[in-house]
């Protein structure tokens, strides 16, 4: 998956050469008018940007994916970028507009049925909320991400299990 592919770039410290590749993904994908392949890769840009500390270029592109995705009625993709999204705004100190983008995120991934980027989302709830000082809110949002990694048969080496862990440290 792409995220596994940012993982790996983000874990041997080549953040600048992903970034460089991801400009050019999108360059090219706008040239051949390829928005779902746009959005997600947005989407992966913001997430780099976030990871060299541009947290305005991450905002942007985070924007960029979304409104792609939305357009497209792609809901799922809609939702699993408002996760990111939603847990930077709140990273940044802006947990109004963290939880608004949580909660749309929320809503259109339960309706597309997709328990996996549902738990991931969830992990994000609970960072927020942690973030925010509500610990009950995050303790709820974990245990529905964690049940919903049980029923997915998700590793703990997978993003949703290194998610899981991250927020169950964060609580603990």
């Amino acid at each position: 998956s792409s995220s596994e592919v940012m993982r790996l770039w983000c874990d041997n410290g080549k953040l600048e050469r992903a970034r460089g590749e991801f400009e050019t993904a999108a360059l090219l994908a706008s040239l051949i008018g390829h928005k779902r392949l746009e959005s997600v890769v947005f989407c992966n840009l913001a997430i780099v940007l976030e990871s060299l500390g541009d947290v305005d270029g991450a905002i942007k592109k985070y924007h960029r994916a979304v409104g792609l995705a939305d357009e497209l009625g792609d809901h799922r993709s809609a939702g699993q970028f408002r996760g990111y999204q939603g847990l930077l705004y709140a990273r940044v100190g802006r947990i109004s507009e963290g939880r608004d983008s949580l909660n749309v995120g929320e809503e259109l991934l339960t309706n597309v049925s997709d328990d996996l980027s549902l738990a991931l989302l969830l992990c994000a709830r609970a960072e927020t909320e942690v973030i925010a000082g509500d610990f009950d809110a995050a303790r709820v949002a974990e245990a529905m991400a964690t049940a919903l990694a049980v029923k997915t048969g998700a590793g703990q080496e997978s993003e949703l299990g290194r998610s899981l862990y991250r927020v169950s440290d964060r609580l603990n």
